[in-house]
């Protein structure tokens, strides 16, 4: 609706483009997901539904889950895990420190989204993101 108000023409988002997309290496202004893109796919065993069939496509390598596993195993000390409540990756993530060691830590940041902790801090931030970014590692 808001392209067609602007004359500007339709975006292509079928699967042909996507896959166009991913298996160019050459870097761009826009080009920074396809890292991000390979390691979901190959490393860390979590890929979204619209990206499975891609993901086979242009990786169809095995899958190196279970290495990864193994190089950093299931068990780490001394780790701080930044968890939003309404990031859409939360699930992913570590919500509780179930250890029992001190120094893993688990900070869950109310009311905020993906990667707010990583911003600059500002006023109108909630209280629970000031706190957590006062935090010392």
């Amino acid at each position: 609706m808001y392209r067609a108000r602007e004359n500007a023409p339709c975006l292509d988002v079928s699967h042909e483009k996507l896959v166009v997309e991913l298996s160019n290496a050459t870097a761009t202004a826009t080009s920074s997901y396809r890292p991000w893109f390979y390691q979901t796919c190959t490393e860390f065993g979590f890929c979204e539904n619209l990206f499975l069939i891609p993901s086979l496509e242009l990786y169809p390598g095995p899958r190196s889950l279970a290495l990864t596993g193994k190089y950093f195993g299931v068990c780490c000390l001394g780790h701080v895990f930044l968890t939003k409540e309404t990031d859409p990756w939360m699930e992913l993530s570590v919500v509780w420190n179930d250890t029992m060691v001190d120094n893993d830590r688990v900070i869950l940041i109310d009311g905020t989204a993906h990667c707010m902790d990583m911003n600059a801090d500002k006023s109108m931030d909630k209280p629970a993101l000031h706190q957590a970014r006062k935090v010392k590692i």
